[in-house]
């Protein structure tokens, strides 16, 4: 489903797993790039989108270490240089904008990524 489990024999799932897998992938890939559309990058995203209401919410970080670190290793995920070469183009668009105005790239990285959950 992602590209990581091409090598693995068939497998049966549920139907949530599988639908959450493919628009987790397209989305990944599409608005990211690849390098992003990974199982292990789904399971980070699983373990912050758990606790997001509650963040969302206002409730601080910090009660959350697991969510917390989750995110970031997503956020490490696009600072990465195989992330940078295979970049969307509507993602670089986005990353240069900020940068024109003024916006840090890092600040520009976590602002993309709340996409996944706008």
């Amino acid at each position: 489903l992602c590209s990581s489990d091409a090598s693995s024999a068939c497998q049966i799932l549920p139907l949530y797993e599988v639908v959450q897998k493919i628009i987790f992938c397209a989305t990944m890939s599409s608005v990211f790039s690849q390098s992003m559309a990974t199982t292990e990058n789904l399971e980070r995203h699983n373990i912050f989108d758990d606790k997001f209401p509650m963040l969302i919410g206002g409730m601080p970080d910090w009660l959350f270490p697991n969510a917390r670190r989750a995110r970031e290793a997503l956020l490490d995920g696009l600072r990465q240089p195989e992330h940078k070469c295979g970049q969307s183009t509507f993602l670089k668009a986005r990353q240069d904008a900020f940068q024109e105005e003024g916006m840090p790239e890092s600040d520009g990285y976590r602002f993309n990524l709340s996409i996944v959950w706008g």
